[in-house]
């Protein structure tokens, strides 16, 4: 057998109910070479390969250490355990009380030694061996394909087995999806994004090279391309954040938009508030982190910077280049910026004095 494809074992060729498929046709199509328990003698000398038991609990062997890793499935959820040595067969005593599995009988059967492995002796599966994860991130696909997500390709696709993806979600290659992330249906995923412990609403749109984590989006928004929404910030229905724009700890209103090349941290922005191209909110003066309130319907030109504390009280305006350092009543026009000057031919003179 091929020394670049993972060795799997099946115990006997079987269906996964609550896949509705065959185990040994998945595993064929995911690029593995898969046989029966009866022709193992075929890879008996290999170092390591996976054996699948007839309970869906995988075993990784790697024979020179002497060391095996046990996976059981229990129902939507599989558990990790590492393990050493003669007694490898552990499993948790309240998995065993609920009836997840029927490990131990077969065990006792076989006259195994049956230890308990504590609680906290258990090794996240995002720690072990990249071969253990690769295999439990593409059945995790098969399992969000099946349920009715549409992936373009699978190629390169890593969503954490925390992570939850809705009927109707679409998600493109090269996309990364980590820890406790939900995907709502109609969500659309482009390629090259990175999302963590984060929400994304129903039909919000999440273009390419978008980094998100700690958020949540609501439904109907927009981020990208080259978004970053960071920790404790909040898109409200129908926002829109657009190319390089970074957000922080801000909860962004309703149909609001800032679509280009801005920083708004610590913020508070009301609905259908524009925030023109180049505006920053200079939230930090070296020790503090200051507050920034943008009231309903709030007009930003480009260039702005709003030094916090401020509020911008509702339908006012910022003139283009402003740097705003005072409170905004409602309803006015704010500029803070030089008058500019003009003095013409000084180009001309300036050439003739050199």
């Amino acid at each position: 057998m091929s020394k670049n494809k993972i060795n799997i074992i099946l115990s006997e060729d079987r269906n996964l109910s609550n896949l509705n498929l065959n185990l040994r046709e998945i595993l064929d199509l995911m690029g593995f070479n898969v046989i029966l328990e009866k022709e193992k003698e075929k890879i008996i000398d290999d170092k390591f390969y996976f054996i699948i038991g007839g309970d869906l609990f995988v075993t990784i062997t790697d024979f020179e250490l002497k060391e095996e890793t046990i996976f059981t499935e229990t129902g939507e959820e599989i558990i990790g355990f590492f393990l050493k040595g003669d007694t490898y067969k552990f499993f948790f005593t309240e998995f065993e009380k609920k009836s997840y599995f029927n490990l131990s009988e077969q065990l006792i059967k076989q006259k195994a030694k049956v230890k308990y492995l504590p609680k906290e002796s258990i090794i996240p599966l995002t720690a072990e061996d990249p071969f253990i994860t690769s295999f439990l991130h593409n059945i995790n696909k098969i399992k969000f394909y099946k349920k009715g997500v549409s992936f373009i390709s699978f190629d390169n696709v890593l969503i954490d087995w925390e992570a939850d993806i809705e009927k109707g979600a679409i998600i493109h290659p090269n996309t990364i999806i980590k820890g406790e992330t939900i995907i709502r249906k109609g969500a659309v995923i482009h390629p090259f994004t990175y999302i963590e412990n984060s929400e994304i609403g129903e039909n919000t749109i999440i273009h390419p090279f978008t980094h998100i984590v700690d958020s949540k989006f609501e439904k109907n928004c927009s981020a990208g391309p080259y978004s970053r929404i960071r920790q404790k910030t909040i898109i409200k229905e129908g926002a829109k954040t657009g190319d390089f724009v970074e957000m922080k700890n801000t909860v962004f209103g309703r149909g609001s938009k800032a679509m280009h090349l801005s920083y708004i941290g610590d913020a508070t922005v009301g609905e259908k508030v524009n925030i023109g191209a180049g505006t920053i909110t200079c939230n930090y003066d070296g020790v503090n982190k200051n507050p920034t309130t943008i009231k309903d319907n709030v007009f930003v030109g480009s260039g702005t910077e709003l030094v916090a504390p401020v509020t911008i009280e509702k339908n006012s305006y910022i003139g283009a280049g402003s740097t705003i350092t005072k409170d905004v009543p409602p309803n006015s026009l704010a500029i803070a910026r030089e008058r500019q000057q003009i003095k013409e031919d000084w180009v001309l003179r300036r050439k003739k004095s050199k």
